[in-house]
């Protein structure tokens, strides 16, 4: 058939031109995209990927524990056979050349096998180092709802070689990203973009290049980038239909899943506290009781800020330098605290 006869017999197709069709298009593609990508970057090459896939490990190792732990363990090595890692993950890095080829270089120069089959492939599909870590403290990530999912995974085909459990963890991310493209799509939708914007949003957001490298990974962070876009959906659902349990059960939902997924997730519970005082604020009539309503909510907001910054700044201080820290510190002491802030809110000429 001619190009344009079949062109022309695409286009004439009405179900290609559904939003819901280009839309399940540009997330199939998110999808298998995503799985070439988690095939093509080298094994342990994803950022901290080693600890997060140990800490799955971890969570997977059958319980009560019938082996041998050695406390307080300090290797004399380099790279990553120092860290305290599980035996496969130690044996398998060092059959990739992990430390030599890969970690600390600025630029991947890992050199591939010619033909199907990696580097030492057939040596660790045999599957005969152990699947436990045996050396405490175990180097691992803090413990997540993404790492308690994902082990559920690897316990399932806890028989299956270390490659297999992998990249089905990296699958597993790319799923959670898929789920990302589809929220963005509602998120837009529901602002109020037409459907041709909406569908260009989704496919913004399905190749942006960072995002799908993020994506191809085992990282927590990519779950918490999905539930930070399910609450955004809730919050512009709430203010566009009013409240109602199903957008409320949703924000509440994702603040509760994002907490347990990693602390930064805390800011949330500000955002959604303050929604609540803006949809109570909303429901009164006397001036008395919105302005008892705006500074019971400014002093509850301002109070859930204070724990934040104790339990996840304070503690914390070697990744932020002294000048930020002391900035952030000023703010937090001169706008955010209980009793800076008035009722009316004042002019812009007086402010």
């Amino acid at each position: 058939m001619h190009y344009n006869a079949l062109l022309a017999k695409i286009q004439s197709l009405t179900f290609c031109k559904k939003p819901a069709f280009i839309l399940f298009l540009i997330l199939c593609a998110f999808f298998f995209k995503g799985v070439f990508l988690t095939s093509l970057f080298p094994i342990f090459a994803g950022q901290d990927e080693t600890k997060h896939f140990n800490s799955v490990t971890f969570l997977a190792e059958p319980r009560p524990i019938t082996w041998h732990i050695k406390s307080n363990v300090k290797k004399d090595a380099e790279g990553m056979q120092k860290g305290n890692y599980t035996e496969e993950i130690l044996e398998t890095s060092k059959a990739v050349n992990f430390d030599e080829e890969i970690k600390g270089e600025l630029y991947n120069t890992l050199s591939f096998n010619d033909g199907f089959y990696g580097k030492n492939e057939a040596e660790i599909n045999e599957n005969k180092w152990k699947q436990y870590n045996e050396n405490y403290p175990v180097n691992r990530a803090d413990i997540s709802l993404y790492h308690k999912l994902a082990a559920k995974i690897t316990k399932t085909f806890s028989s299956q070689d270390l490659l297999f459990r992998y990249f089905l963890v990296r699958i597993f991310s790319v799923f959670l990203g898929t789920l990302t493209v589809l929220f963005s799509y509602l998120i837009a939708k529901n602002v109020g973009f037409s459907s041709k914007a909406s569908l260009l949003t989704a496919a913004i957001v399905a190749f942006q290049p960072r995002f799908s490298i993020y994506t191809a990974a085992i990282n927590y962070d990519i779950l918490l980038i999905l539930l930070f876009t399910s609450f955004t959906l809730g919050s512009i659902l709430a203010l566009k239909n009013g409240l109602n349990w199903k957008n409320l059960s949703l924000m509440a939902v994702s603040v509760y899943l994002g907490i347990q997924t990693k602390p930064t997730a805390s800011v949330l519970l500000v955002v959604f506290a303050s929604l609540m005082a803006y949809f109570a604020y909303a429901k009164l009539e006397s001036k008395k009781e919105k302005q008892s309503c705006f500074h019971f909510s400014n002093y509850s907001c301002n109070n859930s800020i204070g724990r934040i910054f104790q339990k996840n700044i304070y503690p914390q201080p070697f990744w932020i330098s002294r000048r930020r820290f002391r900035l952030s510190e000023n703010i937090y002491q001169t706008v955010l605290l209980p009793g800076n802030w008035v009722f009316p809110p004042a002019p812009i000429g007086e402010l």
